[in-house]
């Protein structure tokens, strides 16, 4: 009985509260954070900071995949537009000058009117129509006939402005769901987002300038299905792999890669 009055009594004059035993509030402030010692000695891991896992987000691969593919069809229409249509419509310099800047005029009002939509409708949705109209515009761009007689004027300048409008709605919302899904990991150093939409780009018109001069290989007659028929099937394909992600083309912030 004295040996267990004895521990239970205050030390120094204190006051009987204050007893020895470690207390919730200085087990709480020992806790082990990013990178700390735990109680066994092991060091906590923080899930989901590794740069491999950057390479499985969807929306990102997809986007870039949008990027290029919009590039090569811009780099394909602008390109090959002189020289088609001097030789289905026997059109001049000036002629073709006036039809690029007539393409090149409506670039600041489809900027205004997808960002108008933009605040109405998802990017995920804007995307799809975009590919659609470009899918579209391409079929209605292309050569149906051997020797290229019943292709009009009105059919090329129309299509192709179809086909140039599309390219440039689609950028506006590929890079803004760009900004939203992009990981941490890929936010800083050198290899970053800017890094990687910009060599799209470059890949994008690459690949544009390759299918226009493999298709000259095969004379002018060819040049127009030679370099949009690739172009054709690689929208087709990115319509179905959105259409088959469509799903996971937006936000996630429960799976949001954050350091802090």
């Amino acid at each position: 009985t004295t040996a267990a009055s004895s521990r239970t009594q205050p030390t120094g004059g204190g006051t009987p509260d204050a007893t020895t035993a470690p207390s919730e509030n200085s087990t709480l402030l020992t806790t082990p954070n990013d990178g700390a010692l735990s109680f066994d000695g092991s060091k906590d891991v923080q899930p989901g900071h590794s740069p491999l896992r950057s390479c499985g987000n969807i929306p990102v691969l997809i986007t870039l995949v949008l990027l290029a593919l919009l590039k090569s069809v811009i780099e394909g229409l602008s390109s090959s537009a002189p020289t088609v249509s001097r030789y289905y419509f026997g059109w001049g310099v000036h002629a073709s000058g006036m039809y690029l800047a007539l393409l090149a005029s409506f670039v600041l009002p489809t900027n205004f009117v997808v960002a108008y939509i933009g605040r109405r409708a998802d990017d995920r949705e804007l995307i799809l129509v975009s590919l659609v109209a470009m899918f579209v515009g391409i079929l209605g761009f292309l050569v149906y006939s051997e020797d290229g007689d019943d292709y009009s004027e009105t059919r090329f300048i129309l299509f192709g402005l179809v086909t140039f409008v599309a390219c440039n709605a689609l950028e506006g919302p590929t890079m803004g769901l760009l900004s939203k899904t992009i990981p941490k990991s890929l936010a800083r150093g050198i290899l970053n987002a800017g890094l990687l939409a910009t060599e799209a780009g470059t890949l994008g018109r690459v690949i544009g300038d390759f299918w226009l001069s493999r298709s000259t290989f095969k004379g002018l007659d060819k040049m127009i299905n030679g370099t949009f028929e690739p172009m054709c099937l690689m929208v087709g394909l990115t319509i179905c792999a959105t259409l088959w992600k469509f799903s996971d083309l937006q936000p996630r912030f429960d799976l949001e890669d954050d350091d802090d």
